[in-house]
C-alpha cells in the first residue's frame, strides 16, 4: 500500500481523462496530469472544471521513442509549462 498525504505532489502519467488523478486530488496537495492525447486532454479540464477540482494541473505531451529503446515525453508548447506545472502551488 502507498500512503499519500495532503502536502504531496503526484503525477498522474498517461491520465487520460484525468479520472484517479481527480480522484486523487482531496488526499494531496496537487495533481500533475499528464496526457499526450489531445482530446482526452481537453476532456479533463473540462472534467474538474465541472467538478470544481481546483489543485490538479494538466499538461499536454508529445511522446517520442529514440533508437526503439528510449522514451521521452516532453510538454506540447515549452519547458516553461512543465516549470509552471511543478512550481506551482
Amino acid at each position: 500500500m502507498i500512503i499519500i498525504g495532503k502536502e504531496e505532489t503526484i503525477i498522474d502519467a498517461y491520465s487520460g481523462v484525468g479520472t484517479i488523478g481527480m480522484y486523487l486530488s482531496s488526499d494531496v496537495k496537487k495533481v500533475i496530469s499528464v496526457e499526450n492525447n489531445k482530446q482526452a486532454h481537453f476532456a479533463a479540464i473540462k472534467n474538474a472544471k465541472t467538478n470544481n477540482i481546483k489543485n490538479v494541473v494538466f499538461l499536454q505531451i508529445v511522446r517520442m521513442t529514440m533508437m526503439n529503446k528510449i522514451e521521452i515525453l516532453a510538454p506540447v508548447g515549452n519547458a516553461e509549462n512543465l516549470k509552471a506545472a511543478v512550481l506551482s502551488g
